[in-house]
């Protein structure tokens, strides 16, 4: 045997900052529809109904493609599912800057559609429009991906003890992602033009995949890995398979439709944050991209650290003698109570909007991180059920249900 007295090599982390970078990625390409609508809406001359149509499909394919991806990453394997996810979401975002070809161009019906094609208001939709709805289903199934394949990930390489702090450390790509698009997409829109942020979004995907995949796999296959690393990974005792739970009797749980509703109602803010700040700024202060930048670096540099600041709150309330469920309650409805400020948004300067909107989003993103497996709850599903290979334990969103289900009898 291999002696282990040697100090253990770190290569784990590595592993997790290389997923930090593919989450940063992922959450930049999200961004840079909303950071560009402004010059969209000028080039393309749609609605913002029409833009609203847009980040609906993206939302709706996403669903699907965690659905799809989280069984996906069970079969194939972590290596290969996140290449396929990356591959397919960095092709996506390339597929957006062709759309260019298509702006001033309206769609019109074939003539096999009779009296309706003679009629040019039947279909007056912009060109631009239709291709882009066409895009964000593409990229929202293939970034399906990314969270599940990341979480599998961790539970690979980290044992139970250092599982939550991975995952709280790959996850923080969320909000670099929101803190350095803002940054780097307008610069980038207003010296090359707008279709040259999607291509290179695309290309740091590529990009990503040149370290992937010749450094990634199980630990028990990486050279970098000496025997006391390899100790450390798998130091975790053996636990009881259990059994999974079919999707018909999870939704018998109320726990079940607890997670559910808790999720319908707290996302759509979090996206609707995402999706129409810079147009907020554009329409309600008159300041477009150029100027609204540092306003969007701000809040969400506010968000990052408050957010965090939620977090520890409660678990000082869990030292000092609370019950888990009373400090994490409380939380939540004082973080809560936190976002109601945001209705004094319009009556206010740019820049105390600025600080009322980061309260908003810190809030929120405190909130949810205790709502049962987003992003800040599953970190407690993988520390007390992480490193057995039940298929539940998986990250497929059935898997995730059920162990909410089965903590939470």
């Amino acid at each position: 045997m291999i002696a282990t007295s040697a100090a253990p090599t770190r290569y784990r982390w590595f592993i997790c900052a290389l997923v930090f970078f593919a989450t940063t990625i992922n959450y930049i390409d999200r961004q840079i529809l909303s950071l560009l609508k402004p010059i969209l809406d000028t080039d393309i001359g749609w609605t913002n109904i029409q833009y609203g149509w847009v980040n609906s499909a993206f939302q709706g394919a996403y669903a699907v493609g965690l659905l799809w991806f989280g069984r996906f990453v069970d079969r194939v394997g972590v290596k290969r599912g996140y290449q396929v996810s990356i591959i397919a979401w960095s092709i996506a975002a390339i597929l957006h800057a062709p759309i260019i070809l298509l702006v001033g161009k309206q769609m019109t019906l074939p003539p096999a559609f009779g009296w309706l094609a003679s009629n040019p208001a039947t279909l007056l939709v912009p060109s631009a429009f239709v291709a882009f709805l066409v895009a964000r289903l593409l990229l929202g199934v293939a970034e399906g991906g990314n969270f599940p394949a990341a979480i599998k990930a961790m539970t690979q390489w980290f044992p139970q003890r250092e599982r939550a702090l991975a995952t709280s450390l790959f996850n923080a790509g969320t909000n670099a992602g929101a803190i350095f698009a803002p940054a780097l997409v307008p610069p980038l829109a207003y010296l090359m033009g707008w279709q040259w942020a999607f291509v290179f979004a695309g290309l740091a995907g590529f990009l990503w995949l040149a370290f992937w995949i010749p450094k990634y796999d199980t630990p028990d296959k990486r050279p970098e890995v000496n025997a006391a690393e390899l100790a450390i990974i798998h130091s975790d005792p053996a636990e009881n398979p259990g059994q999974p739970l079919p999707w018909l009797s999870v939704l018998k749980y109320r726990q079940a439709w607890s997670f559910i509703t808790s999720k319908f109602l707290t996302d759509p803010v979090w996206w609707f944050f995402l999706s129409w700040l810079p147009d907020f700024f554009k329409k309600t202060r008159g300041l477009d991209i150029k100027n609204s930048w540092i306003h969007l670096v701000t809040i969400y540099s506010i968000i990052t650290v408050l957010s965090i600041a939620g977090g520890w709150l409660t678990g000082y309330l869990i030292r000092s003698g609370w019950s888990v469920s009373r400090a994490r309650k409380t939380g939540m409805v004082a973080f809560a109570l936190l976002v109601v400020p945001i209705i004094f948004v319009s009556k206010v300067g740019d820049w105390p909007a600025v600080l009322l909107i980061g309260l908003a989003g810190s809030a929120h993103q405190a909130c949810i991180g205790h709502v049962p497996e987003t992003r800040g709850g599953h970190l407690d599903r993988h520390r007390r059920h992480g490193g057995g290979r039940r298929r539940d334990d998986f990250p497929g969103v059935r898997g995730r249900v059920a162990r909410q289900v089965r903590q939470n009898p």
